[in-house]
């Protein structure tokens, strides 16, 4: 039976899982699932009972970054890293872990920088690939990335949308651990 929620948060003891679940989208975050991602955030680092928190997404990608139909269609766009109410924007005072799989792009990247540790599939892929279309990040991955990674590569996947596979990610710091596909 298929689960029509967009956000899906469960507990495993003291583990909150939170799953993007828009597959059909690869993920990406309508300003409908990026309140309830800040909400489910939120109420993470809010109960007493849950030490850690795993942030990923359903049917095989992690984030695409924001809906750009949504943005076609001329709705209001909040930047995640800006607005208060955006889910890059909180400071947490427990863990949160990127589970990543398939894409974590634009602002998917953005997300998976946002946590603190990223566990990367064989599979996965990180890039800016906003940046083919001229979209701007407005998710706190120019601040965040360079400080991870370096200045130098940085700029190589800001400037050139450059897709980095899971295995780089580990090589430059973009991501913790490397783990085999559907381990992450």
């Amino acid at each position: 039976m298929a689960d029509h929620r967009k956000l899906i948060v469960e507990n495993d003891g003291p583990v909150t899982i939170i799953t993007i679940n828009r597959p059909d989208v690869r993920n990406a975050l309508d300003n409908e699932t990026a309140a309830a991602l800040t909400a489910a955030l939120r109420a993470f680092d809010a109960a007493q009972d849950q030490a850690v928190a795993i942030l990923t997404g359903a049917g095989g990608n992690f984030c695409a970054g924001a809906d750009l139909k949504e943005l076609a269609a001329g709705r209001e766009y909040l930047p995640w890293a800006g607005d208060p109410n955006g889910p890059c924007h909180d400071l947490l005072s427990k863990p949160v872990i990127a589970a990543v799989a398939g894409y974590a792009c634009a602002g998917g990247l953005g997300v998976a920088l946002r946590c603190d540790l990223r566990v990367a599939e064989e599979g996965s892929t990180f890039a800016v690939l906003s940046r083919r279309w001229g979209v701007p990040m407005s998710d706190g991955t120019t601040v965040r990335l360079p400080r991870l990674i370096g200045a130098g590569r940085a700029l190589d996947m800001l400037l050139t949308a450059r897709k980095v596979s899971g295995a780089e990610a580990v090589a430059m710091g973009l991501a913790d651990r490397l783990v085999p596909n559907e381990q992450a």
